[in-house]
This record gives structure tokens, C-alpha cells and sequence, in this order.
């Protein structure tokens, strides 16, 4: 098992994928931030530049990519923004690709102290075939990984 790389939370890591439960995530990755003077390092991978979420209609189609990366790039300045306190340090990075395969490896390239996730909630035969990505992370990543239960992230959300 791979040792701590500090006895502080300097690198925070929050993958996030823009939806109310990673919001929900964001304040936890803040509180482990401030408390070891760290920063937050909001991760998103983009797993379809053709997604709606990333404007596609907007651009030339030999441009997808890098149009969503762009906007994926706004999107987390916004989501820090609005989900991080003032003053609290933070960097984005945007990665294309399957979503737990690519965490994995910014993991890898970020070492962070901690990794802060939220789950999803799904069960069924949804969850059985396509899995979950807080789930696989937390099987496969070598860092620490503080999971904040769906319940709560929902609680958080609405209150």
C-alpha cells in the first residue's frame, strides 16, 4: 500500500461531473483543503464530446474535442465558483475519455492526499451492468477516496 505523500491534505481531488451530488462533494473537498492548506483539484472527464452539456451544436464538427474541452474547463471555474468558499485555492483539469480509467490516471499524475466522491445512489440491474464510478475508484485507486453516501449528498443539496 502506497504511503501518505503528506501528513496535510495538500492535494484535494474532486471528480466532478456537474451534477448535484458532486456539489454536494465539493464542500467536503474544501474542508480537507483549508484544513491542511491545500488546494482542490476539481477533475472532469468528458466521456462524449457530443454530449449536450458541452454546447456541440456551437462548433465545426472537426472541433468537438476541443470545444468540450473548453467548455468543460468553463463549466469548473463556474462549479468552483459556486460550490468553493472564498479564498480556498483550486485548479481544473479536463480529461477525455472513460471516466474512472481517466480519474485513475489523474490520480496517478496529481497524488492527491485524498480523493472526495460522491455516490450516485443507483441500484439494480443498472448499477450490476454498468457500474459505478465511485465504486470502481474506490476498488482500484491507490489514494485514499472520502466517499460522502447519496443520501447525504441529496440532504446537502436541498438544504
Amino acid at each position: 500500500m502506497e504511503q501518505p505523500t503528506s501528513k496535510r491534505f495538500e492535494r484535494v481531488m474532486l471528480p466532478v461531473d456537474f451534477s448535484d451530488h458532486t456539489a454536494s462533494a465539493a464542500p467536503y473537498a474544501a474542508w480537507f483543503a483549508q484544513l491542511g492548506g491545500g488546494t482542490v483539484h476539481l477533475v472532469h472527464v468528458i466521456p462524449d464530446p457530443l454530449d449536450a452539456l458541452y454546447t456541440p451544436e456551437e462548433v465545426a464538427q472537426w472541433d468537438l474535442v476541443g470545444h468540450a474541452e473548453r467548455r468543460a474547463k468553463a463549466l469548473l471555474e463556474a462549479a468552483a465558483q459556486r460550490y468553493l468558499p472564498p479564498g480556498c485555492k483550486w485548479e481544473a483539469h479536463v480529461f477525455v475519455g472513460n471516466p474512472h480509467e481517466r480519474l485513475l490516471r489523474a490520480a496517478q499524475t496529481l497524488r492527491p492526499d485524498v480523493i472526495v466522491m460522491a455516490t450516485h445512489g443507483s441500484s439494480g440491474v443498472a448499477h450490476l451492468v454498468i457500474g459505478s464510478v465511485t465504486e470502481k475508484m474506490v476498488r482500484h485507486s491507490r489514494f485514499p477516496i472520502f466517499v460522502v453516501p447519496a443520501a447525504r449528498a441529496e440532504a446537502a443539496s436541498k438544504g
